[in-house]
């Protein structure tokens, strides 16, 4: 039985939902949807000058317990497996259909939507990177939490945009948003808190920075996984996972004191909804002590402008909830949100 990561305990809490957590399904998540690019015709075409970037299933294993340099790291890697046969007919599919509706000449926000669009419906499941003792790569394209439909999503935009259609640069892709420095190590190599995923993925340029939001500063301090070492299994079982954690809040909270990290309080959202587009990952801030982040999901443009959040969440799978702020202001303990926007890669060269 897999365990909980960071976000599946707080959304389980968030969400006031109890469930028993089951082993992956991997299972096609439902027929695929033709795509409707029409409502997203206006979208921007390139980042404006107040965005700046900051200066697989293929499963990987990689063992755990010590910390070491990235190559010894990277020489324990011990198997890797294709996608599964229903995963990549889920992969083919949407890939294939891209390429009848030419989507990679879409503004890059129309292609993360229409792409998450085919997942409605799909299962949530918790604890999907923690089924053993090694740290492993899993993309599924059948079932997810709220940070691995992110994750998917974007990987998936992206070997649309570039037009590089294999399941190694897919998988490549949700390694490069999900580790730190984009390769995978072991446990703590993880992105656990989102506002590291955040900062890293900006500093990485794969995400940028909307400097215009009219935001607040968090002024928190990032401690939820060492105090509550007992909720994560490789924690408890390592003294040297756990101090790895504590060290790496340490020097998060830092980074994220210099860098002035900051969200947009729950009753300001649509004041600023005009800032946002399709596809900008959206990370539902906290008032939970030590924690940043409860609930992920990504930005929706409705027909009329207004903005959603199509997302994972418990109980309910991948759905759209048409009304961003509305959303928020019922998510227990949410204080507002945290914004970044995915920047487009360039494109594969020509085999």
């Amino acid at each position: 039985m897999g365990q909980p990561g960071i976000y599946a305990i707080a959304e389980q809490a968030s969400f006031g939902i109890a469930r028993q957590l089951s082993a992956p399904l991997f299972i096609l998540a439902g027929t695929i949807a033709p795509f409707s690019i029409a409502r997203l015709s206006q979208a921007q075409t390139s980042i404006p000058a107040s965005v700046a970037p900051v200066s697989a299933p293929l499963v990987t294993q990689a063992q755990f317990p010590a910390r070491e340099s990235l190559a010894e790291r990277q020489a324990q890697v011990v198997a890797k497996a294709v996608l599964s046969d229903r995963d990549r007919q889920s992969f083919q599919a949407i890939l294939t259909q891209a390429q009848t509706q030419k989507l990679h000449q879409q503004p890059f926000p129309t292609i993360i939507q229409t792409i998450a669009d085919q997942f409605l419906g799909a299962t949530y499941t918790a604890g999907l990177l923690d089924q053993g003792d090694t740290e492993q790569l899993i993309v599924s394209l059948s079932e997810f939490d709220c940070v691995l439909f992110i994750e998917a999503v974007l990987a998936l935009a992206q070997s649309v945009a570039t037009q590089n259609p294999s399941e190694a640069a897919l998988v490549d892709s949700v390694e490069d948003y999900r580790y730190r420095d984009g390769e995978l190590g072991d446990y703590c190599d993880r992105l656990h808190y989102f506002s590291d995923w955040i900062f890293d993925n900006e500093q990485r340029g794969n995400m940028a920075t909307i400097a215009s939001l009219n935001t607040d500063p968090v002024n928190k301090s990032l401690t939820f996984m060492s105090r509550h070492r007992n909720s994560y299994p490789q924690l408890k079982a390592s003294a040297a996972a756990y101090d790895c954690i504590a060290q790496r809040e340490q020097k998060l909270n830092q980074a994220l004191t210099a860098t002035n990290h900051r969200y947009i309080p729950t009753h300001r959202i649509r004041a600023n909804q005009d800032l946002l587009q399709a596809g900008d990952v959206v990370a539902i801030a906290t008032s939970i002590p030590g924690l940043d982040v409860t609930h992920t999901g990504l930005a929706y443009e409705n027909s009329d402008g207004t903005i959603g959040l199509i997302h994972a969440a418990p109980g309910a799978g991948v759905k759209l909830s048409p009304d961003l702020q509305w959303y928020v202001e019922r998510v227990d303990s949410a204080v507002g949100i945290m914004v970044t926007r995915p920047v487009a890669q360039p494109e594969a060269p020509a085999q």
